[in-house]
């Protein structure tokens, strides 16, 4: 079966953004340019010149490509040019003539990598934190222009748009959605970072600035770093360049002709939730992604089972009178223990698995997608959740004797034994698993299919739908406020938590006609 799609914060994507950039001075209070292209609308409500007013753009201009030289960073400079004018966001290159399909753009080393190790590796860190290069940055803002990192930094503007980095009272419009839960679990990590610092003087909000601003401008080359040219690129849905590490550089090239007065771009998400939890930015006229997702957890999905049951616990055996606390105590041990090992199994048939954001891995959940992708998992964990315990113990030692890493077999044996399934049957259903299963596939959808209509299957969906009705409820428990807030950040950040909800919303409807077709994805 094919895992989930990974969100973990700390696997930075493969190009990263340019629309969250750190200031050239320690109080990050820079802001970017307007855009003379469509604009992202998390970023077109409010805007200033990238460079303050007065500055010598072409000083500076002038300034960081010495540096780059410097630093032997070759590009094609008769080719392309850096301004903050007529590109999307911030700084970006434009092309000044035609640029041919696969012409290397540019070839930065190790050197001019900002944060970069001794280490070869290419992955980044596997908890997501942005503290050793935040730090650094912090450090070397500190020296302004005495830093040898100076003009890269002065080029490196902007004020992240980030949630991380948005008033609490914007961070409130993402209750209800994907990032509700990631959010939190992020700003207690980053205190807690801070705290841990040792660094004088840096206060909460400055240090979420940092972070944000690194977290969307670093990729995992040379143990994570700041590529220039790469960071500089910005954000477009039919990219024209793309990098790669070869050896000790990271190099760019056209993936296809580029026009001359053409912005050069590069794609660097592939969820909605992910541009706007480390980018701050939604595109206007934002398509939503193939691979957007809304979460079903396992609390939500406990939450309906215990209702259902208007409010009756779980059948199970009565400890007696005689035997006392001790006995009152260990029964409720030993029902937590088996509840505990439903829910791993169900889990090991693929149907349930943890959250693929950082911190949040230890909750479970369903992810559910715009073309009813989930509907089936869904149903397969209403289904070996909802049944009672009598139910489960015939099956259960059946799916603890097969290996844990056949969850394939474990579907189709649950769904089987659940279902009442004869043994001529139960095995046509592993023969369907094998088929349908695999590495990059999914059985559920076939394997729900070849036991309907069952009554517990039946049963099954019917639960299924309350909980989607459910998690939809959450999306609109939080209203939006109905008037343009005043602050630009606010009214960015409103911007971004509709088109999360907007699309959250949609992919439930799917979900729900899926499910009441019963014809499971």
């Amino acid at each position: 079966m094919a895992p989930p799609g990974n969100r973990h914060a700390s696997t930075l994507p493969a190009q990263p953004a340019t629309d969250s950039r750190p200031s050239p001075i320690p109080a990050l209070n820079g802001s970017r340019s307007p855009s003379e292209q469509t604009r992202s609308c998390a970023q077109a409500s409010s805007r200033a010149p990238a460079v303050p007013f007065g500055t010598d753009q072409s000083a500076i201009i002038q300034a960081y490509e010495a540096w780059l030289r410097e630093r032997r960073v070759r590009w094609a400079t008769a080719c392309m040019k850096l301004t903050s004018g007529g590109v999307i966001s911030g700084w970006g290159y434009i092309a000044t003539q035609r640029i041919e399909k696969g012409k290397e753009i540019c070839r930065v080393p190790r050197a001019a990598c900002f944060g970069s190790t001794a280490s070869a590796d290419i992955e980044p860190p596997a908890l997501d934190s942005q503290q050793r290069i935040a730090l650094l940055m912090y450090k070397e803002l500190q020296l302004s222009s005495k830093s040898t990192w100076a003009p890269f930094l002065e080029i490196l503007t902007g004020k992240p748009a980030s949630p991380w980095c948005w008033p609490a009272d914007a961070q409130r419009f993402l209750e209800g959605t994907e990032l509700e839960h990631v959010l939190q679990e992020k700003l207690r990590r980053l205190e807690a970072e801070r705290k841990s610092c040792g660094v004088q003087g840096m206060d909460a909000g400055e240090y979420r600035r940092l972070c944000a601003l690194v977290a969307s401008t670093t990729n995992p080359w040379f143990g994570g770093s700041i590529v220039p040219f790469n960071w500089t690129l910005n954000y477009a849905r039919h990219p024209n360049v793309s990098f790669e590490a070869e050896g000790g550089y990271v190099v760019a090239r056209a993936t296809r002709a580029i026009s001359a007065g053409t912005e050069l771009t590069q794609e660097y998400a592939e969820t909605t939730s992910e541009l706007v939890y480390r980018y701050g930015f939604v595109p206007d006229a934002h398509v939503p992604f193939d691979e957007d997702v809304c979460s079903i957890s396992l609390e939500l999905i406990q939450e309906v089972l215990a209702a259902d049951s208007d409010g009756r616990a779980p059948k199970r055996s009565r400890p007696s009178a005689a035997r006392g606390r001790a006995s009152a105590s260990a029964a409720s041990v030993a029902n937590a223990a088996a509840s505990s090992s439903r829910t791993s199994l169900v889990c090991a048939s693929g149907a349930l698995a943890p959250s693929p954001w950082d911190g949040l891995e230890g909750r479970l959940t369903v992810e559910l997608r715009r073309d009813g992708r989930g509907t089936a998992q869904l149903v397969g964990v209403m289904l070996a959740l909802g049944a009672d315990d009598d139910a489960w113990i015939a099956v259960a030692k059946e799916l603890e004797s097969i290996g844990g890493d056949e969850d394939d077999a474990i579907a189709a044996s649950l769904v089987g034994r659940l279902c009442g399934a004869s043994a001529d049957a139960l095995e046509r259903l592993h023969e369907v698993a094998a088929l349908e299963g695999g590495e990059d596939g999914d059985p559920w959808p076939a394997l729900l299919q070849s036991v309907m209509p069952r009554m517990a299957v039946s049963s099954a969906v019917t639960k299924a739908i309350q909980v989607v009705e459910r998690r939809r409820s959450l999306l609109t428990g939080t209203p939006l406020p109905a008037q343009p807030p005043s602050s630009g950040m606010v009214t960015a950040a409103l911007q971004m938590a509709t088109a999360l909800r907007d699309i959250e919303t949609s992919i439930l409807a799917a979900a729900e006609r899926t499910l009441r077709a019963e014809k499971f994805a």
